[in-house]
């Protein structure tokens, strides 16, 4: 929202008393404001909450009510702010071409508002073009022209063509969207729409995304539109992460949306290219999700994702995170169920290091599980003489799924690291994190990892639970590991305090000491050594293999694989697995280390039946 500066003005006279205050003209141009509304079928769509004659809310009658109050609310502060309308079929057209500030002049234009039933590709060029004509004429009177698109196609992508000259508008987005499907694809869709408000904006523009149908979360991603645009924040600052929204087994959407509290923006991400929110699936806090009331207890980075349809009572995974003695915490997890498929899985550890491992940890936590799923789909997509060329006649088809995945893998966290190192606003120089991620693909294991956090699988035999370690430890100590970052100049050596742990550093300089191998971040010593191409590999799952466990190091350094897998088969329930692993580990660290420092512990478990 616009402020207006508040300055003491010079005293007067004494006979009218003390010294008062005045507001100055104010300095920010007023603002011409064109909505472009997308009126395709998919406006239908309903929202979670009922109209009081029980008549289900669509999206459209959620559209015009936000826009009301946008349109209140910005009046209030200047009343010389200006609208007009439009609407987005194929293409657009006016509603109300004339700008105005009369209310009833905006209720007039959205009463026009209906839906086309006919579905077609949207072309935004035409709303483009008109936008650069209509700021042409605000700039001439002094005023800042705005776009704010409200978009809700799922289907297919807009079109667009630049218009001849760029960056003499500010254009927002609101993207209302269905979950992913065969005939859907929201984050192709939503891409399209980044890629555009970034080449065409002239201040910052901001999108905002909700696939979850509240009412609620347009409202309020519609009151953060009312800031002027010369007085904005980057969008990365306002979607710094935050404590996970809960939901609770009582928020029933059928009691209206303000009992049901979920939010698109519950993970946070770190600029426009990685706004991944995830909406189409519902974020739980897993304190919540497993009837545990404790908040400050061992889930504060833990993130849970399942299918907005699935049923909660089948979960067979657990996941708990707990801050070790040092401060801040710097893991974070993330179980994702139904992931790629319905009885998939995406289950992984970050253990963040450095001065902003913290933050770097949950950008990969909200990035990758997407990023990597789009790499796997591209690559299906590809002739399958393309593989077969490597592969041979000979190979199996779960060898060809693998090397899908292996390939898909290895692009992701390639990609990832890349928009890390290009975020302008956060020095990852010394600062990154490990991934162990384990992808379930019905009876397919494909295993990623980077650094020392690890992955173990409890398979039953007749003499019990066995452990059977799918990661490697990634540390400089590692020959294979050593001898990679020597041939790139970099150096392995262990401090005198602590000869046990190899440490890389720089070739002239005693730092940074980075104690793995493989990461994210650590840009500095990307040229000598570090990089982020995971290890991948593969398991099939037998009907032996029981569980599966994911930790950080903060519990493999005191807890050995044999000792977690024991915790595992004698936990009461898979609920309270994971936290099982973490009392035990906090209970090494005191009895083991009492004077030292404990690092964070943070553990996943995934039953592979019921228990």
């Amino acid at each position: 929202m616009e402020v207006a500066e508040v300055r003491s003005s010079n005293p007067p006279p004494a006979a009218h008393g003390g010294g008062v205050y005045t507001l100055p003209a104010a300095r920010l141009s007023i603002e011409d404001i064109l909505f472009c509304v997308d009126v395709g079928p998919e406006t239908m769509a309903e929202m979670k909450v009922n109209v009081p004659n029980g008549r289900p809310y669509t999206r459209l009658d959620s559209i015009k009510q936000a826009i009301m109050l946008f349109v209140h609310s910005k009046l209030s502060i200047n009343p010389d702010h200006r609208f007009a309308f439009c609407a987005l079929t194929k293409s657009t057209h006016w509603l109300r071409k004339e700008f105005n500030s009369e209310v009833d002049a905006a209720l007039s234009a959205l009463r026009g508002l209906t839906v086309d039933s006919s579905s077609s590709q949207a072309d935004l060029t035409q709303l483009f073009r008109v936008a650069n004509h209509e700021a042409k004429k605000s700039r001439a009177q002094n005023r800042i022209f705005r776009v704010i698109l409200i978009y809700c196609r799922s289907s297919m992508p807009p079109q667009y063509q630049l218009p001849s000259a760029l960056k003499l508008f500010t254009l927002d987005v609101m993207y209302l969207h269905d979950k992913p499907g065969p005939d859907n694809c929201p984050q192709l869709v939503y891409d399209t729409l980044v890629d555009a408000l970034e080449r065409i904006s002239e201040f910052e523009g901001y999108i905002f995304e909700s696939g979850q149908g509240l009412t609620r979360a347009l409202f309020r991603n519609m009151c953060q539109l009312l800031c002027h645009p010369q007085q904005r924040c980057i969008q990365e600052e306002l979607d710094l992460p935050k404590s996970l929204v809960k939901k609770s087994h009582a928020a029933d959407s059928s009691q209206g949306d303000d009992n049901v509290v979920v939010s698109s923006h519950s993970v946070g991400l770190s600029t426009k290219k990685m706004l991944r929110y995830l909406s189409e699936f519902v974020v739980y806090d897993v304190s919540s999700f497993y009837g545990i009331h404790d908040d400050a207890y061992g889930y504060e980075n833990a993130v849970y994702f399942t299918d907005i349809n699935g049923n909660e009572s089948q979960s067979l995974g657990s996941i708990n995170s707990h801050t070790g003695s040092k401060g801040l915490n710097q893991d974070c997890a993330i179980i994702y169920e139904g992931y790629g498929v319905e009885d998939g899985a995406f289950c992984a550890v970050f253990d963040g290091h450095g001065k902003n491992g913290h933050i770097v940890s949950k950008i990969v936590r909200n990035r990758l599980p997407s990023l990597l799923l789009s790499q796997r789909n591209s690559i299906a997509k590809i002739s399958p003489s393309t593989h077969n060329s490597k592969l041979g006649s000979d190979q199996l088809g779960q060898d060809k799924n693998f090397l899908r995945w292996k390939d898909a893998c290895v692009s992701a966290f390639k990609a990832v690291d890349r928009e890390i190192k290009f975020l302008n606003t956060l020095d990852c120089s010394c600062s990154g994190t490990t991934a162990s991620v384990v992808i379930k693909q019905g009876e397919d294991l494909i295993v990623a990892n980077l650094g020392d956090s690890r992955a173990v699988l409890g398979t039953r035999t007749e003499s019990g639970i066995i452990a059977v370690q799918l990661t490697t430890d990634l540390k400089p100590g590692v020959p294979s590991e050593a001898e990679r970052i020597r041939k790139c100049n970099g150096r392995v050596l262990a401090l005198k305090e602590e000869p046990h742990i190899q440490r890389v550093w720089l070739p002239y300089d005693d730092s940074p000491g980075l104690a793995m191998s493989r990461a994210f971040g650590d840009f500095v010593l990307k040229n000598n050594g570090i990089i982020c191409i995971p290890d991948v590999t593969y398991h099939r799952l037998t009907p032996d293999d029981t569980f599966l466990v994911l930790a950080s190091d903060g519990v493999w350094d005191v807890l050995s694989n044999e000792q977690v897998m024991s915790i595992v088969a004698a936990a009461h329930s898979e609920e309270g697995a994971a936290q099982a692993v973490v009392d035990a580990a906090l209970a090494s660290w005191k009895l083991k280390f009492p004077n030292s420092k404990r690092d964070d512990c943070t553990v996943i478990c995934l039953f592979l039946h019921n228990k």
